[in-house]
């Protein structure tokens, strides 16, 4: 166990190390640019455009630090995914909670919310990049189209849990979680 937690913990240090600097700076400008052109006015009609930037932002920054590393070993690689994806959906989260200050602003319990339905809709997606790639071409087109099949999933969870979470969004994201982990079990070949 204390191996798979150190590798863990060396997978995430890459992935921050190899992204670097610019995608995390680059979400501050997006997100701060997002808070000055927001007009208070619009959110009693439903708009906020610092939430839909920050579920926008996060979702860029998961992509790219997920995909920072050529080369994950396998031995906890779903794990190490769904580190990152969380780490980065409290940070930027709690970095909206921060910019977005005033009496119209959501609660911490409110941006913690947020997170959760975040880490939800995408952990799908995160562990089902971490299976590694096949060595014919069938294997890779298989990937690709599971991987892509992960990312049209997340993308109705994020607005099926964005919009209002459900019990039966929550469900949903519960079981494309639980496909995800089936699918990326290491196959036992042997006859």
């Amino acid at each position: 166990m204390q191996r798979r937690l150190r590798i863990i913990r060396y997978m995430f240090t890459a992935r921050i190390r190899a992204a670097g600097w610019a995608p995390w700076l680059i979400l501050a400008g997006w997100l701060i640019f997002a808070v000055a052109q927001e007009p208070r006015m619009l959110r009693r009609f439903g708009i906020h455009i610092v939430e839909d930037a920050a579920w926008v932002g996060g979702l860029l920054i998961a992509a790219i630090l997920l995909l920072a590393q050529n080369k994950v070993p396998a031995v906890g690689a779903a794990w190490a995914n769904l580190v990152t994806l969380a780490v980065v959906s409290l940070a930027v989260m709690m970095s909206c909670r921060v910019l977005d200050q005033g009496p119209w602003s959501a609660t911490l319990v409110d941006r913690l919310a947020d997170a959760a339905a975040f880490f939800a809709a995408w952990a799908p997606s995160s562990v089902c990049l971490a299976r590694g790639s096949s060595r014919s071409s069938r294997g890779k087109l298989v990937s690709c189209v599971v991987v892509f099949i992960s990312l049209v999933v997340g993308g109705m969870l994020s607005v099926a849990l964005r919009e209002g979470a459900t019990r039966a969004a929550w469900s949903a994201a519960a079981l494309a979680l639980l496909a995800a982990a089936l699918w990326t079990q290491p196959q036992n070949t042997r006859k």
